[in-house]
């Protein structure tokens, strides 16, 4: 690391020299609530009279020099804002010369304000002339610079106002946000040496992301061809922050690393392994993985076994954690083929995968409610998937023990966590349920939370029945909002309508009694525990999925 530069700056000598805000940084994000805090300090210290050697440190700036601008890796906040408000300031005396050099770059030969502000952003097209267009312009759009403008320029009218015809106290907060605010510029040699400084101290503005500090690293090593990685960075289409988790697991399973995982930024930044540096690599990686969750989200459609695939994939995005996504992505990964789908062979491979994970997975949630009991089986498995190993065994043998405690918590009705993705899961069993459910639905009790007397229910079997699985199934939102807290017979009509066949099946019913809700119960039951009782049927024989690769 190069040798570092820090010393504390008053705010007259830190707009003393021009910013660049680079690509790889977010946009300006401060809402009202900041700005509220940042004022109402400055204001509450201009009010404590300082004397000439009182400071009010404002928080650090972290930078590098390139192309004879500092460009900001942290601190924009701060800046924008304070820019932002040394304008609605300036709007007030217009003569005051040290806030007007602070706003603009003046000519070095004549001395004239050139009306270049000082904080050049390279974020995002549409963030680039926003500070201009209020600082020169004086346009005012919908946006995030406009609203916090007009906020320090609401105050201060309110804060002039009331101090009548004396000027005097606005002067003395002038002199004050000049000469005694400080911040501390910690000015580094390289990016590199700039996102060390910032990943091990605290800032008072809202931090980086992980990604915001991986996409610096790649945009540093695009070298020539930050463009091309911007424009394909900007059209991924889910969360970057989700996909480098991703990336993790499927790197890891082919480092056959299946040791406890480290931290994200950790393990990308990883000066050893140095995996970011082919920025091309990583960015045909992450926009592939981009496309395995498109095709998650989206199969084809009019296509049985890819629709089954959905289904599934709708059961596990109930789990209460996400490490059932490594092994699908992982094999995802390993098998799509360049036009974002899998062959037969696969789907059907997959399509066992997703189900041996449900049943391992809600067994072990349902039991001991805790992710970590299943991290580890859950990175081997992911490495066998990436080296074409067997890897049913790995689920198999780790839930069978379970299967009779399993039972028992399902007839006992403990899992609240696991509710909805059972719900799901035994409304994908019926056999009838051709489609996959679109809406978002609701739990809906048939014997309704409210204990009416009617078809044989008193109020203490009401109160021992209403939550078990057996009076529980989908409803689409809207025929749950419709048929509210009412007995049965009034419900059936929107039963009807429902496109959800567990649902449309108790429309058939005359009545529900006692009796008709503990039958349903025992089927339920019985159809739940076959499907996590049958992980050793749910994968086609496993010969090598991958010799053919």
């Amino acid at each position: 690391m190069e040798a570092l530069q820090a010393t504390p700056e008053i705010v007259e000598k830190i707009f003393d020299r021009c910013y660049r805000i680079p690509e790889y940084q977010r946009p300006y994000s401060w809402e009202r609530e900041q700005c509220e805090k940042l004022w109402e300090d400055l204001r509450d210290f201009a009010d404590s009279s300082p004397g000439k050697q009182d400071q009010y440190f404002l928080g650090n700036i972290v930078l590098y020099e390139e192309d004879g601008r500092y460009c900001v890796v942290d601190g924009q906040q701060r800046l924008i804002s304070l820019t932002l408000l040394m304008r609605a300031i300036f709007d007030k005396v217009l003569t005051y010369n040290a806030l007007e050099r602070c706003l603009y770059i003046f000519d070095d030969e004549s001395g004239d304000n050139t009306y270049a502000v000082k904080i050049q952003s390279e974020v995002m097209s549409e963030e680039k002339e926003l500070l201009r267009k209020i600082l020169v312009d004086r346009q005012y759009d919908d946006n995030l610079y406009t609203k916090n403008f007009r906020y320090f320029t609401s105050v201060l009218d309110d804060w002039v106002s009331s101090m009548g015809a004396d000027n005097t106290p606005l002067k003395n907060f002038i002199r004050i946000l000049l000469k005694n605010v400080v911040l501390l510029p910690i000015k580094c040699g390289a990016l590199d040496d700039a996102l060390t400084i910032f990943e091990t101290i605290n800032n008072r503005g809202l931090s980086l992301s992980d990604a915001d500090i991986f996409k610096a690293r790649l945009h540093k090593n695009a070298r020539g061809e930050h463009a091309a990685f911007i424009a394909r960075w900007n059209s991924l289409t889910h969360s970057v922050d989700e996909l480098f988790k991703i990336y993790m697991h499927i790197l890891r399973a082919q480092e056959d690393a299946t040791e406890k995982e480290r931290a994200l930024r950790q393990f990308f930044l990883d000066t050893q392994k140095k995996r970011l540096n082919d920025w091309q690599r990583v960015m045909d990686d992450i926009e592939k993985i981009d496309a395995c969750m498109t095709f998650l989200e989206n199969p084809p459609k009019d296509d049985a076994p890819h629709q089954q695939i959905q289904k599934w994939f709708q059961v596990l995005g109930c789990y209460p954690n996400q490490y059932w996504q490594y092994p699908v992505y992982t094999y995802l990964f390993r098998h799509i083929a360049d036009d974002g789908l899998l062959s037969p062979e696969d789907v059907s491979v997959l399509d066992g995968l997703m189900r041996a994970l449900i049943a391992y997975c809600y067994t072990k949630s349902i039991i001991y409610n805790s992710v970590n009991v299943i991290k580890d089986t859950v990175f081997r498995l992911c490495a066998r998937l990436w080296h074409g190993d067997p890897f049913l065994e790995v689920l198999s043998e780790n839930m069978k023990d379970d299967l009779p405690q399993l039972q028992r918590e399902l007839a006992a009705g403990k899992f609240p966590r696991s509710l909805r993705g059972l719900c799901f899961l035994h409304a994908y069993l019926n056999p009838e349920q051709k489609t996959v459910i679109r809406d978002t639905p609701h739990i809906e009790h048939i014997l309704p939370r409210k204990w009416n007397n009617y078809d044989g229910w008193t109020a203490r079997s009401h109160q021992g029945d209403v939550d078990k699985l057996g009076n529980l199934v989908l409803l689409e939102k809207q025929l749950n909002i419709s048929a509210q807290n009412e007995f049965f017979r009034r419900k059936q009509d929107y039963y009807r309508f429902s496109e959800i066949r567990e649902a449309r099946n108790l429309s058939k019913r005359k009545s529900w009694t006692p009796q008709a809700l503990q039958a349903r119960q025992a089927r339920v039951l019985h159809e739940l525990n076959a499907f996590f009782s049958s992980l050793g049927q749910q994968l086609p024989a496993q010969d090598d999925p991958n010799s053919s690769k």
